[in-house]
């Protein structure tokens, strides 16, 4: 899985140097740079975020087409044609990284275990986690809306990066994605401050 991000990343990597390039041959292989990187990870899908706040619908539309088609195209190739569109959203949802410690892992669900342990042990308070997932929803949408509002791209990068993170629970190799930010804060600031 790891190998496979790293590809992701690559082609990840090159939607986010060049999506707003003025040269639009170079915009429109950045964007299909984004859908092979969604065809191997799911997850790049939500740099997509990215057009929407800069209001390139029309570029957005057409990652959405581009997506869809590198998560289609690839099963004419084999046995099940179409029908492997399910059989790969079933092994997708059968899949989890559930172990005897739920505190393991690196996503908010892994977080909120630690900290209902550590409270438990620390303090003796119990906190039930009935309510975790209500938790790493609105997180999620708290990153995912303030990836849309921010006014610099680095913010919006890492905004998107942590929501990826949290979301998912397998898996160090995913921080990779916070280079991303790193790379782009540098780029974007001519010196570090407080305010930056």
């Amino acid at each position: 899985r790891g190998n496979v991000l790293l590809l992701a990343f690559v082609f990840l990597l090159c939607f986010l140097l060049h999506y707003d390039s003025p040269n639009p041959i170079v915009r429109e292989i950045a964007t299909i740079c984004l859908s092979l990187s969604f065809g191997l990870k799911l997850y790049p899908a939500l740099f997509g975020l990215l057009l929407l706040r800069d209001k390139r619908y029309g570029q957005a539309v057409r990652a959405g087409v581009y997506g869809i088609g590198t998560m289609v195209f690839p099963l004419f190739f084999f046995e099940e044609g179409l029908g492997g569109i399910k059989l790969w959203i079933n092994t997708m949802v059968s899949f989890n990284g559930n172990n005897d410690l739920p505190e393991a892992g690196t996503g908010m669900k892994a977080i909120l275990y630690s900290l209902q342990k550590w409270m438990q042990n620390s303090f003796g308070f119990y906190i039930s986690d009935r309510y975790f997932f209500l938790v790493s929803i609105i997180v999620f949408f708290a990153l995912v809306v303030s990836a849309l509002v921010v006014k610099k791209k680095w913010s919006a990068i890492l905004a998107i990066s942590l929501a990826i993170i949290l979301v998912q629970s397998m898996g160090e190799y995913i921080y990779c994605l916070l280079v991303l930010p790193l790379y782009f804060l540098s780029v974007e600031e001519k010196c570090l401050s407080k305010h930056n």
